[in-house]
């Protein structure tokens, strides 16, 4: 278990676009603590487009990836809007991906309040077990099913943190968090690449996406720490190659 980071040093990890590399080692029925990396999230929409998309009559026939984007912004940005109004009541978005998800949709992304310690440790141990899960397939050796999450720890360039004192440190009005597998490294993450990991896509595959997408963003997200916590974590990007829903 690390240590318990000073929640002012946390609340300004949470707002960076970190590179993480971590790995998870499991034993047959043995508690492991999965490991995550937090991410900042490439998107093509903003507050203003995702509030009008979902009305639109071709919504529902644009591609998946495309549909959850507009539904992670529109959280993001109610979010930002609540915190706003009730700032002693603060809510926070977290988005990950769910290999073990039933339908179409591999990610999830849920509007938790930032204060209830509950909802804060079942999110982490989620976004623990659908990264475990991945790293399982990814792996040569043969899943294991019965590995119990006994909890999460969070990569930052400072070292683990728990996911439970990240996420209640997360700065109520920069209010996204991305979590991804340890592994996967670079300065962004798009909702594509969440669904591949979602659809335990290859390791290989998942990092070159990665490494591709940060360096197309790479000028995007070049700010300080402060800039960084003044701004939101969406980055609303043109379309391009990069953004494009990945094949299946």
């Amino acid at each position: 278990m690390p240590a318990v980071v000073p929640a002012a040093r946390v609340a300004a990890l949470a707002a960076l676009a970190l590179t993480a590399g971590g790995t998870v080692f499991a034993v047959s029925e043995t508690p492991v603590r999965s490991v995550l990396a937090p991410k900042q999230l490439v998107s093509r929409t903003n507050c203003q487009t995702a509030a009008h998309e979902t009305s639109k009559p071709d919504f529902l026939s644009k591609s998946l990836e495309y549909r959850d984007d507009v539904h992670v912004t529109t959280h993001y940005c109610s979010a930002s809007a609540h915190n706003q109004l009730a700032p002693t009541k603060p809510q926070i978005v977290v988005v990950g991906a769910n290999p073990s998800a039933s339908g179409e949709a591999k990610i999830f992304y849920k509007t938790i309040p930032q204060n209830d310690a509950k909802k804060v440790h079942d999110t982490c141990i989620l976004a623990g077990k659908a990264a475990f899960a991945y790293m399982q397939a990814a792996a040569t050796t043969t899943p294991q099913s019965n590995t119990v999450i006994a909890g999460v720890d969070v990569l930052t360039d400072s070292g683990k943190v728990d996911c439970d004192g990240f996420l209640r440190a997360t700065a109520a009005d920069n209010p996204l968090v991305v979590l991804a597998p340890g592994m996967i490294s670079g300065t962004a993450i798009s909702v594509r690449i969440l669904n591949m990991i979602g659809h335990k896509r290859p390791a290989a595959e998942v990092q070159a996406a990665a490494d591709n997408l940060g360096q197309q963003v790479a000028g995007s997200v070049a700010m300080s720490t402060d800039e960084i916590r003044k701004h939101p974590q969406i980055i609303s990007e043109a379309d391009g190659p990069n953004l494009e829903p990945a094949p299946h």
